[in-house]
């Protein structure tokens, strides 16, 4: 079996192509939903409250649908609303495992305790309540349209970062060790070593420099140094593997760098005897 030269990156680039994927089911779900709630704004017609409130206790959202028995006692519009989040977010494949929630907790989390007071704990559905729900959609929308393309660039990062690391292990493996080779050979193979380490800390510092200027200001609940931490947390044992990988492999480099510049000193240790 060929070892895996970088395994945590290439852990990495499995999570994050199965994040895209959940992502873009994510997005097309959300799509269908707004889809949805548009025309239920465009056919239904109810009276237009004069605003929405501003208060919207959990447990009266929680009290409205359990005294139902899970459905819900509202009007034809409110129970049209729940229908289609039913039929669309939450017959996503992995709504159950990822998310879990009962109807109204998830409606709360996602658009927000104020819009889901109103589908769940007040009497009828008003046009301007509607309105407020497809903004939110739309806004959740754009969340996952933004959450994608910063997995798409984590991914060409990954990969990217996965070669060139490849590249430095391929050149260090073909460096022998000092005890395997003449003295007078020793010193070129010392200098390739330090170029190695080189390009391992320009490898670092540029990837370092782009966690700190990712924007993840449109991602709920994502800064920008949490992004990884978001990703990575619960899947892997780091939350940075390029950096992981990327040290872990400098560390390598410097032994040996180190053994040569021992053995150099003890040559010149003998020669001065």
């Amino acid at each position: 079996m060929v070892e895996t030269r970088n395994p945590t990156i290439e852990r990495a680039i499995d999570i994050v192509s199965a994040e895209i994927e959940l992502t873009e089911d994510e997005y097309r779900a959300f799509r269908r939903f707004l889809s949805r709630l548009r025309d239920i704004g465009s056919s239904e017609k109810q009276p237009v409250a004069e605003s929405l409130p501003t208060q919207a206790p959990m447990l009266a959202i929680a009290d409205s649908h359990q005294a139902g028995g899970g459905s819900h006692r509202g009007n034809k519009t409110q129970q049209r609303v729940i229908n289609a989040y039913r039929e669309t977010i939450m017959q996503l494949d992995h709504f159950e495992e990822e998310y879990g929630n009962p109807v109204h907790e998830d409606i709360a989390l996602e658009f927000g305790q104020q819009v889901a007071y109103i589908v769940f704990a007040e009497p009828a559905l008003s046009p301007i309540a509607v309105q407020q729900l497809i903004t939110q959609a739309k806004n959740s929308l754009d969340e996952r349209r933004q959450y994608s393309r910063e997995l798409d660039r984590e991914l060409d990062s990954l990969e990217h970062y996965n070669k060139d690391l490849s590249e430095i292990e391929t050149r260090f493996a073909e460096c022998p060790a000092p005890s395997e080779i003449a003295a007078e050979t020793v010193p070129t193979i010392h200098d390739e070593l330090l170029g190695l380490e080189q390009r391992c800390k320009k490898l670092v510092n540029r990837r370092q420099d782009m966690l700190h200027s990712r924007s993840s200001a449109n991602l709920r609940g994502i800064d920008d140094l949490s992004f990884n931490r978001y990703v990575y947390g619960q899947r892997l044992s780091v939350t940075c593997p390029v950096l992981h990988d990327a040290v872990s492999l400098f560390r390598d480099i410097q032994t040996q760098r180190e053994r040569c510049e021992e053995t150099l000193s003890l040559s010149t240790t003998r020669g001065t005897n």
